[in-house]
């Protein structure tokens, strides 16, 4: 529901640059926001921490991907054995958040 013009998306609009429906899911919107930039970053580095190699540090990378798809996805219910790829691919986002650079 982008653009909405009720009056409290309309007030909210005048303090913000993003919609409010856009925290109202936080987690949707950033896993929404992540998941193609990983994926460019995952296709695109040449670079990797120095405790691994770069076919190492792709796999890695490849895990959060898959995390943040499955989290992009608003339609989706989530099993039990995704739960496992999400918390992975979570964990390593985490771990290596300040790796992520080129």
């Amino acid at each position: 529901m982008k653009n909405c013009n009720c009056k409290k998306c309309q007030e909210f609009r005048k303090t913000h640059d993003f919609e409010f429906i856009d925290i109202y899911g936080l987690n949707y919107t950033i896993a929404k926001f992540l998941a193609p930039r990983l994926k460019a970053f995952e296709e695109e580095t040449f670079s990797h921490p120095v405790c691994m190699t770069l076919k190492e540090w792709k796999s890695k990378i490849k895990k959060m991907v898959i995390a943040f798809e499955i989290l992009a996805k608003d339609d989706i219910i989530v099993r039990p054995k995704l739960n496992k790829t999400i918390e992975e691919g979570l964990s390593l986002f985490r771990e290596y958040f300040r790796d992520l650079w080129i």
